[in-house]
């Protein structure tokens, strides 16, 4: 140790000892003692070495805490010579394992010698902050301890609370009467509110929903909490105009092509979303029908009430409008079908021709010879939407029961086998076949 190190170390210790002294005194000289301390600091500062690489940690009791309760902070080690110190502002220092106490903090906080924790009561806001203990050229170790206000009375409010969806923004605002360091959780229906057209701000104490759709009707809250108390706002309730929209039309009874047999009963109805519920009138091909109401029946439909049918709808808060429409066609069931020749007789190895004669609206028809279903070929021709066919070039193999099916979407028909009374096989005098349809009824 060189002499200038060692009068250094003695002026040191005159000066805690000096400082001791002083404070043991009941009505010591604040100018003296402020002096000492000034010039132990001095000391301190010269001799004191951080080592942020150490192990050494210190950690509180509680962190954060509460306004106006106490706390106390722990080290891991003891120390014999050093400082505790809030924002670089020494609380106590310590000698020799005693404490030396500056007068700001004295009434206030006790220090444990044997385990060098220093207990700080009666916290404010103010002390908030980063307390360290610096252990004379051993270590420094560090802390940043967190004092909050409860939470009291959380209230939320909002700029308007019927709101037309699409139109209009949703701007909800929380806010507590006694509280720090708040972080917010914003619920819907008790769900954490969330979605694109969502925005927080005011550190999150103000949401935003622009626009609003119909998704955000319902129950809001605020959540509040910041480390040390919890509490949430009675529920807001948002009401959400909207609609109509999805708007749907059934009819009963159900057909898939929504084609339907004269003097059947139907109802027709129209279903939607909308908040207030949406007036609805009925027309039929774009002519108002003078009806109102979810839905309409047609009593005994007749093919006069065929037509497109709509309904529309009106919300008259949102001043929109819906609508859908569905093609309805009323066919009375076939009454007659016939088969008849076109032209002369059946005339062996040449053209012969029959006709299926349909009484009501058609839509396919069918042969058949035998029970069997005549088909298009080379020799057999089907035409005129299948109501003709002709036997090209007649033969033998051509006898036999020849019938037309025919078909709408409401009925089918098929017609009785063709007769030809006193029809002949001209040209062939030795066949004693039967000719088609001879003899029969």
């Amino acid at each position: 140790m060189t002499h200038q190190s060692g009068r250094m170390e003695v002026a040191k210790r005159q000066r805690f000892t000096h400082l001791h002294k002083t404070q043991s005194r009941p009505e010591g000289n604040l100018k003296r003692m402020e002096s000492s301390v000034v010039f132990l600091l001095i000391l301190v500062a010269i001799t004191f070495t951080t080592d942020h690489g150490s192990c050494q940690t210190i950690h509180a009791s509680e962190n954060p805490v509460a306004v106006g309760s106490n706390v106390t902070l722990h080290s891991q080690t003891n120390v014999t010579q050093g400082a505790w110190l809030f924002q670089n502002n020494i609380i106590l220092m310590i000698f020799a394992g005693n404490p030396f106490i500056t007068d700001s903090w004295s009434d206030r906080v006790t220090y444990e010698s044997n385990t060098s924790s220093l207990a700080i009561r009666s916290l404010q806001l103010a002390d908030s902050g980063v307390y360290a203990l610096q252990a004379l050229n051993l270590f420094h170790a560090e802390l940043t301890l967190s004092v909050r206000v409860p939470i009291s009375n959380v209230t939320l409010t909002a700029k308007a609370t019927n709101l037309v969806a699409l139109n209009d923004t949703a701007v909800l605002t929380c806010s507590v009467s006694n509280g720090t360091s708040l972080s917010y959780v914003w619920l819907m229906n008790n769900t954490v509110v969330s979605g694109a057209n969502v925005q927080l701000s005011n550190g999150d104490a103000t949401l935003t929903i622009a626009p609003v759709t119909h998704h955000y009707n319902g129950a809001f809250n605020c959540e509040v909490s910041n480390g040390i108390s919890k509490a949430t706002s009675p529920p807001l309730f948002l009401n959400i105009s909207y609609g109509p929209i999805n708007t749907t039309m059934s009819i009963m009874p159900t057909e898939s092509d929504h084609i339907y047999r004269t003097g059947s009963n139907l109802t027709l109805s129209c279903s939607t979303l909308s908040s207030p519920a949406a007036t609805t009138e009925w027309m039929v091909n774009g002519i108002a029908m003078n009806k109102y109401g979810p839905w309409i029946h047609l009593i005994n439909a007749s093919e006069s009430d065929s037509g497109n049918y709509k309904c529309v709808l009106h919300n008259a808060v949102t001043s929109r409008f819906g609508s859908a429409s569905t093609m309805i066609q009323i066919l009375d069931p076939l009454e007659a079908v016939q088969v008849n020749r076109v032209g002369g007789p059946a005339i062996l190895n040449k053209p012969f021709t029959l006709h299926c004669e349909v009484t009501g609206t058609v839509n396919t028809i069918q042969w058949w010879r035998n029970w069997q279903i005549i088909v298009h070929d080379n020799t057999t021709i089907i035409d005129m939407n299948n109501k003709t066919l002709t036997l090209n070039a007649i033969q033998h193999s051509d006898n036999g029961d020849y019938k037309c099916q025919a078909f709408n979407s409401v009925s089918n028909m098929t017609s009785s086998p063709y007769c030809g009374h006193g029809e002949l096989w001209a040209g062939d005098a030795n066949y004693h076949g039967t000719i088609p349809g001879e003899g029969r009824t």
